[in-house]
């Protein structure tokens, strides 16, 4: 491994954990599971880059766009945006599904069923 290669394994892997961090923050604050919550917001990252990855090779065979022409790294580096854009999407998406949802503190399991007044 060259030391190009590996300042872009190690600039992935603090991108990796910013991204599962910023999510299981989120899980945390509303008392959902955290690591599950970091694994889907990362996995969103991946799945969105791929999709708009997917989508633009599938633009450049109709059209001919030359993406063809660009090197891998490059190519990496165009769908970043996107990913960010999917990522960011879901975490909104999820933040405004939990803060629709009530939470209840239950003090004991005696009190489950009882009115709530």
């Amino acid at each position: 491994m060259n030391e190009e290669s590996t300042f872009e394994a190690m600039l992935s892997l603090l991108f990796i954990y910013f991204l599962g961090k910023s999510f299981y923050t989120l899980a945390q604050k509303h008392k959902q599971n955290e690591w599950l919550y970091a694994f889907f917001g990362v996995l969103s990252y991946y799945v969105a880059t791929f999709l708009f990855a997917f989508i633009l090779l599938g633009l450049d065979l109709l059209f001919s766009l030359g993406i063809e022409e660009y090197s891998d790294r490059a190519f990496g580096f165009i769908t970043i945006p996107f990913g960010l854009l999917g990522c960011w999407g879901f975490y909104k998406l999820l933040e405004h599904k939990w803060k629709k949802m009530i939470q209840v503190e239950i003090e004991t399991i005696d009190e489950i069923g009882r009115n709530q007044e």
